[in-house]
């Protein structure tokens, strides 16, 4: 979930020349994906009879592709020659990605109790927390519910250690995966000879594996056949495509491929959209791999059309605060339940305009309090903690 632009902010000693106008386009990209996927969670929650999107869980493999270019783009050359220690770079990564992850599972736990306590006040004229959370949250808790916030708070809940599903803030179970793989393969960077053609194996293997064994890259936090975590191998998978999307990037002048890029990418976005909106299949997740990447080589690219509208400042704003806005979303859609039940309107709604009135809504509440949320906690932490690490 690193940002690009605290990428560039942090990589501007390094190389002053890789800067804002090659890593923008990422930024808008981001926050265009989180969107999506706080919109799809509230679809899903709130609106089970409109279907907002097809395959929206494209946007979570979006995410790992450009986490893989960011974390190689930022931080391969630096570990290579010295100037940042592994260790250091561990530790970096979970002083970027745990703090809001407890903030935001703290806050769900304390809206879920104020909400319970409501409920059963209104219903049995008590305060207490029976029944907690009191809100059905479409979440299969087969694991057990301490076990599920151990393994959760704990960031362990993306690599194996849940078979059910999901649980509590269920979106940290790609926050999980990406720490641990990006932490993992990093180790990669200083065998810089094996790097390419392990992240190769690891690409073709692992969408291979998940073709066959799940066909479709909608499923997580359960294993395969042969004992793999789902989400882990799509972390990975998707990470490896995203580092090597970064030393295609590296290697070679923009000039010898900007013309080809900026050729495919309105297709690719046209058809990425197309599979997210209008995906019939799950196996029709895969024909947008091809796409992702182009778009993530082509927000890359300084003169692109795609880099171009991406670095609108709205969405790059948006990208900006994306992290905030994906950990905090379950919480403000708790809270909207909640609100739902207590007007006697039930916690569904199927009638078009009020659909739309209730995203409208959902979205700028959103969107403000994410903003709040990275400018008051999420940057501030992370500056704070990055100061004491060492490079």
């Amino acid at each position: 979930m690193d940002s690009p632009r605290e990428t560039m902010a942090e990589g501007s000693a390094t190389n002053p020349a890789r800067g804002a106008g090659k890593l923008l386009g990422l930024e808008g990209l981001r926050g265009v994906m989180a969107l999506i996927i706080a919109l799809a969670h509230f679809d899903a929650r709130l609106m089970p009879n409109i279907s907002l999107f097809s395959r929206p869980a494209l946007a979570v493999e979006t995410f790992f592709v450009l986490s893989g270019f960011v974390i190689h783009y930022r931080y391969a050359n630096d570990i290579i020659s010295g100037k940042l220690r592994y260790v250091s770079y561990v530790k970096k990564r979970f002083a970027r990605l745990a703090p809001l992850h407890l903030f935001c599972l703290s806050l769900l736990l304390l809206v879920y109790a104020v909400g319970t306590l409501s409920v059963n006040f209104m219903e049995q004229s008590t305060f207490s927390l029976a029944g907690y959370p009191a809100l059905n949250d479409g979440r299969n808790y087969g694991d057990g519910r301490l076990y599920s916030l151990l393994t959760d708070a704990l960031l362990l809940n993306g690599i194996g250690f849940h078979q059910f599903d999901a649980t509590w803030n269920y979106p940290s179970w790609s926050v999980s995966s990406e720490l641990f793989v990006s932490i993992a393969l990093a180790a990669l960077f200083l065998r810089p000879r094996l790097l390419v053609p392990l992240c190769i194996v690891f690409a073709v293997s692992l969408y291979a594996l998940l073709y066959v064994d799940q066909g479709s890259l909608s499923t997580h936090s359960r294993p395969t056949h042969i004992y793999i975590d789902v989400g882990l191998a799509r972390a990975t998978a998707g990470f490896c495509l995203g580092v090597l999307i970064s030393a295609f990037h590296k290697r070679y002048s923009v000039q010898r491929y900007e013309f080809c890029i900026r050729a495919l990418e309105i297709p690719a976005f046209a058809i990425l959209f197309c599979v997210i909106f209008f995906g019939k299949t799950g196996k029709s997740d895969f024909l947008a791999l091809a796409p992702i990447a182009v778009l993530v080589l082509s927000a890359s690219i300084e003169r692109s059309l795609v880099k171009k509208v991406l670095s609108l400042k709205f969405l790059s704003n948006a990208g900006a605060y994306s992290y905030s806005l994906y950990l905090l979303h379950v919480t403000i859609i708790a809270i909207f339940s909640y609100v739902l039940t207590f007007s006697g309107a039930g916690i569904s709604v199927s009638k078009w305009l009020e659909a739309v009135a209730l995203i409208l809504l959902y979205s700028a509440i959103l969107v403000f309090a994410s903003k709040l949320l990275n400018a008051h906690f999420e940057a501030p932490m992370r500056r704070y903690l990055y100061a004491r690490i060492r490079d």
